[in-house]
Formats: structure tokens, C-alpha cells, sequence
């Protein structure tokens, strides 16, 4: 169970069974193709898509609780289409940018993540 601090508004993830190993550990990559995810990839994906690339996430079906962090690392203006499995766009990233996609098991849901500072 998760401990939640009311006062601050934020829980706590030392107590919170994520599902998913490799939660903290990153994947940095530039992409050579468009590049699908399967469930036990990293949660963190730092990526340099070396020109416009798409993303898939893994099937719903089989993705029930886990969420994806990726991060465009491109050098220049190539933006990463961030797709579900049929393939519809869940988001898309800009140069910079960070998004993350959360899956409740039929849907894969996301957006893009307010720069700090």
C-alpha cells in the first residue's frame, strides 16, 4: 500500500508495488527505427529518435498497471509519435520533452510532462 502524506498531497513510492522491475534503471538509445516496447522494458526511455520515430507501446491487454517514461533527447527538431498497439497516437514528443503513458489494462493513456525550471 502506498503511504499518503495528506498535508503535502504526495504519496509515497517506497511502499508501492509497481510491478514492474527496473523501475529507477533507464534505457538510452538512438533509434535506428521505430521502436516497440514489450512489458519488461525499463520504465525510463531516454531516447534519441535521429529523425521522426514512433514509439508502440505494448498490447493493453498485457500492460494493466504499468506506466512508460520517455524522454526526446534529440538534438535537433524530430519528434517521437508515442502509439498504442492498433496504432493510434497517445501523444507526441517534441524535442526536449518528457511524456508518460499509463495503462489501465484497455487503454493506454498520456501526455506530456511540465518541464522543471
Amino acid at each position: 500500500m502506498p503511504i499518503m502524506d495528506r498535508a503535502r498531497g504526495r504519496v509515497s513510492l517506497e511502499r508501492v508495488d509497481l510491478g514492474q522491475t527496473n523501475f529507477f534503471d533507464a534505457n538510452t538509445e538512438t533509434l535506428a527505427g521505430h521502436k516497440t516496447l514489450v512489458i519488461t522494458d525499463r520504465v525510463l526511455q531516454f531516447l534519441d529518435p535521429d529523425g521522426a520515430k514512433n514509439v508502440i507501446l505494448p498490447a493493453e491487454a498485457v500492460s494493466a498497471g504499468r506506466i512508460f517514461i520517455i524522454c526526446n533527447m534529440a538534438s535537433g527538431a524530430e519528434d517521437i509519435t508515442l502509439q498504442d498497439d492498433s496504432p493510434a497516437t497517445v501523444c507526441a514528443i517534441s524535442q526536449n520533452e518528457m511524456a508518460i503513458a499509463v495503462c489501465d489494462g484497455t487503454t493506454w493513456k498520456g501526455g506530456i510532462l511540465p518541464q522543471a525550471g
